[in-house]
């Protein structure tokens, strides 16, 4: 249950972070937007304007004529900027969004509120997002998070407990599948040609995930 919320997050958030706010995502997924059917229907996409004008936010319903699609250009705001996206067969077809609805309709017969048992307290909490922020925050009680950009900056107990104890350390092995690639991003990303790192990180930025290991 748990993993399933995680991952519906971590596809949201790859959305947003493609100009598709939270927002817009919720009320796709409410409005059982699966697939490119729902898009041949006009008055299923004006019932999603209709949700949006509700918000304040403006949009513009048109025809592809060449696919018999509807699509639904979104104007809105982030941090004082014009930003607008599209809901159309691109958005419904990418792997991203299938994946999220799958994930969506699989949580569907988990009901809000949720009722946490804390310290034999019970606690309602109303959604997902403040499911996942009550147990983290409680996850962390007693945790110190600290960061280093090397194991040299650490203290010896501070060294044995997170990396040389036989009891707890993990080793994990890499395998290179295909030397020549790996060898090509590697000269990208540790060169000296400033240009091709910028195209490179500008290319896949969206797509990174797990930085800050």
């Amino acid at each position: 249950f748990l993993y399933r919320i995680i991952a519906k997050k971590s596809f949201i958030q790859l959305l947003e972070r493609k100009n598709y706010p939270f927002f817009l995502v919720d009320i796709l997924l409410s409005s059982g937007v699966e697939d490119t059917d729902f898009l041949r229907k006009k008055n299923q996409l004006e019932k999603i304007q209709s949700l949006l004008t509700k918000k304040g936010i403006t949009s513009d319903l048109s025809l592809d004529e060449e696919h018999g699609l509807h699509e639904l250009a979104v104007n809105f705001q982030i941090n004082g900027m014009n930003v607008s996206c599209k809901v159309n067969s691109d958005l419904i077809t990418s792997a991203e969004y299938r994946k999220l609805c799958k994930i969506h309709k699989e949580l569907e017969n988990f009901r809000t509120p949720f009722l946490v048992l804390s310290n034999s307290e019970e606690v309602k909490i109303e959604n997902e997002a403040k499911l996942l922020d009550f147990l983290f925050q409680k996850a962390k009680t007693g945790v110190a998070i600290q960061r280093y950009k090397g194991l040299g900056e650490m203290a010896p107990q501070q060294l044995w407990e997170t990396t040389m104890d036989p009891e707890e350390r993990y080793l994990l092995k890499v395998t290179i599948q295909d030397a020549v690639e790996a060898d090509k991003i590697f000269t990208i990303l540790m060169g000296e040609e400033v240009e091709s790192r910028r195209n490179f990180i500008e290319k896949n930025a969206l797509e990174a995930q797990n930085l800050d290991i």
